[in-house]
């Protein structure tokens, strides 16, 4: 289930997922070598702050949500309440304040808090999934191997006495054994190590399943229109081969891809819409063709709910250059309002007008019921919207100043075509 959290909470909760990555990070280092991280560092008193904090935010919440008093709390709590309550009580113990090792295994605990904090995190992200997911598998990844790293440095026998290069050969070995490659120059020596090998073999297998899931993860959540325009290409060079189209109609057809993808026009966003309950179909339509509607200037006085009304009948198409709207004598049964790009108007095949963006055409056919008295002729890629006739007489009558508009822009094409 997807959870909304607040910006305040998402901020907190990256606090709480670095804390934990510091210590992660610290704690084992300090088991193979006291002295590089000692139990006196800010880090972990800093760590420990963090995670009492979130212990009792998250106890609060908890509290408020079963409504009872603490001691109710324990008595009526369920397992998995009780196991994160768990999970998030331990590791607010000032583990490094006692030179026992055992406590210093308190912290990891918070690895369920975290690990569900990331999930909520990535749930929430809409336009940045793929680094989101990216970063996720850098978190995961840097721990595993870091852990892997300092236990295999405890049990094997360095001729080195550098514990900097020590670390990088143990580090070496993991990577090298995770990724299943195995170079084979650092081998196990005795049967501790030979186990621990054969736990990390298994585990690598694991991870290599993983690291594949990751990335076709990645790749899906990849740009829709991207993706569009890569299949279209695919399908063109298809068709092309099979079919022997033209080279110039190939062209043209690539321009128009290229076109398509440039404008993010590749995804079908109607389709996305069209699935939405009514309420959150009319906001997004709204929002999404409000700043085009605001460019055509019979529209540009209109009432929200007239707008929204328009956003719902409005029908988006592209014109390629030199490709034909509609054609003098016609019957036309649609009205339509360019968005971006020119129109070449033509009578009798010569140029009478130009119509650019903000301006619409195709308004006297349905207007006074009769056939195109012009051709339409797109002299670069046009983005327009376009209202068929059963919906244009409805707004026409329901609004007397765009039927007015509309009115005097008739009379004074038909003064310019007289003349």
């Amino acid at each position: 289930m997807i959870r909304i959290i607040s910006k305040y909470q998402t901020v907190f909760s990256l606090i709480v997922i670095l804390s934990f990555w510091g210590i992660s990070i610290a704690i084992p280092l300090n088991f193979i070598n006291p002295e590089l991280i000692p139990s006196q560092n800010p880090l972990y008193f800093f760590a420990n702050v963090i995670f009492l904090v979130d212990f009792f935010s998250l106890t609060y919440i908890n509290k408020k949500r079963t409504n009872s008093n603490l001691n109710d709390f324990f008595q009526n709590t369920d397992k998995i309440t009780f196991f994160s309550f768990l999970t998030n009580f331990l590791p607010i113990f000032p583990f490094y304040l006692f030179p026992t090792n055992f406590l210093w295994v308190f912290p990891f605990f918070k690895i369920f808090n975290v690990s569900n904090r990331i999930h909520i995190i990535k749930d929430k992200s809409i336009t940045n999934r793929t680094l989101v997911t990216f970063s996720i598998f850098i978190f995961w990844f840097t721990q595993v191997a870091h852990w892997i790293s300092c236990g295999w440095f405890a049990i094997y026998q360095f001729s080195n006495t550098s514990f900097y290069d020590n670390y990088i050969l143990s580090l070496y070995w993991t990577i090298t054994s995770l990724s299943t490659v195995g170079f084979g120059d650092i081998v196990a020596q005795n049967t501790e190590q030979r186990l621990f090998s054969i736990f990390v073999m298994i585990a690598g297998v694991g991870f290599y399943g993983y690291l594949i899931g990751s990335f076709s993860s990645l790749l899906s959540y990849r740009d829709p229109a991207q993706k569009k325009y890569q299949t279209n290409l695919e399908n063109l060079s298809t068709i092309s081969k099979y079919r022997k189209l033209p080279v110039e109609l190939q062209h043209r057809i690539q321009k128009y891809f290229h076109y398509a993808w440039q404008e993010k026009l590749g995804f079908d966003e109607n389709e996305f819409v069209n699935q939405l309950p009514h309420g959150l179909k009319i906001e997004v339509f709204s929002f999404l063709r409000k700043d085009a509607l605001m460019k055509v200037d019979i529209f540009a006085d209109l009432s929200s709910d007239l707008i929204e009304e328009l956003s719902q009948k409005l029908q988006p198409i592209v014109v390629t250059p030199d490709e034909f709207l509609f054609r003098e004598g016609e019957i036309g049964d649609k009205m339509y309002f360019l968005i971006k790009g020119e129109i070449q108007i033509l009578q009798n095949e010569t140029e009478i007008a130009r119509i650019f963006e903000g301006d619409f055409l195709g308004e006297i056919s349905l207007f006074k019921n009769q056939t195109r008295n012009a051709t339409a002729k797109a002299v670069t890629y046009c983005n327009l919207y376009y209202l068929d006739r059963e919906n244009f007489n409805k707004i026409i009558h329901k609004n007397d100043k765009i039927y007015q508009k509309i009115h005097n822009q008739i009379l004074l094409r038909e003064t310019k075509m007289d003349e």
